[in-house]
């Protein structure tokens, strides 16, 4: 299956080839021409999946900042609060 034609082909031959901003197109189009990927189809599944994997460990990096952030407030009034 075909997700995407040229600009002059596309005429609707899927639900994504003519849903697909212009810019993304040519850019993913890029991506296939310089040998990143064999086809649009792949580049467009490679690019989800590599998003889909940034925002993953940016939320990782979230959760650690708070847990190490946490983990400092609690030493801190450890500190100020010495218990006898």
């Amino acid at each position: 299956m075909i997700l995407f034609e040229s600009m002059t082909e596309r005429s609707g031959a899927s639900p994504i080839s003519g849903r697909i901003p212009n810019v993304l197109y040519r850019w993913l189009e890029g991506k296939v021409e310089s040998g990143e990927y064999p086809n649009l189809n792949q580049a467009l599944m490679g690019q989800l999946m590599r998003a889909k994997t940034l925002e993953e460990e940016r939320e990782n990096q979230k959760e650690l900042i708070k847990l190490k952030s946490d983990i400092i407030r609690e030493v801190i009034e450890e500190i100020s609060n010495p218990h006898p």
